[in-house]
């Protein structure tokens, strides 16, 4: 584990923009946040609402980086184990290196990636792709602010690869 992507789904793998666009398709109104699961109910991209193309950036990150990701978004409060993310990301496709999530501390972003980083004793590159901006000074070197209309773009996903493959 030498390079890590801390990675938020709402605002990254799904977008208002996209949700607009659900709904213009279907008729059907979609939200963002974690689905609402009925007993044995497997996760589905009708379920999930996730933009392909976005998590296709995402596999394009880890293919290109040798990277594994950290969920850091709000959806660990729900689904809080690593093994459900392989899942969400198989119904697109690709079983995602999701190795863990980061630590609920009960203070921001940054505090609970500080904590998975200060217990985990990683000291590799790292990334932070996310729509939210709380994050320390050293943290915003390895953010990747998405806007959270659009989503993850080609543009963050390049970033993401020069963070994750830069050397000293």
């Amino acid at each position: 584990m030498n390079k890590l992507i801390f990675l938020d789904i709402d605002g990254v793998c799904n977008s208002t923009n996209d949700h607009k666009a659900i709904f213009k398709l279907t008729g059907k109104p979609t939200f963002m946040g974690p689905p609402k699961l009925q007993p044995g109910e497997q996760f589905t991209r009708e379920n999930l609402n996730w933009s392909k193309r976005k998590t296709e950036w995402i596999h394009g990150i880890c293919s290109q980086t040798g990277c594994d990701i950290v969920i850091s978004s709000t959806w660990r409060e729900t689904f809080p184990f690593a093994h459900q993310y392989i899942a969400m990301f198989q119904a697109y496709g690709w079983p995602a290196p999701v190795i863990n999530t980061t630590p609920i501390t009960g203070g921001t972003r940054g505090d609970d990636i500080e904590a998975f980083i200060n217990q985990s004793g990683f000291d590799g590159n790292y990334v932070i792709i996310d729509d939210g901006s709380d994050f320390t000074a050293k943290q915003k070197e390895n953010l990747v602010q998405t806007d959270r209309n659009v989503g993850l773009t080609v543009d963050d996903a390049r970033r993401a690869v020069d963070i994750l493959n830069w050397e000293e």
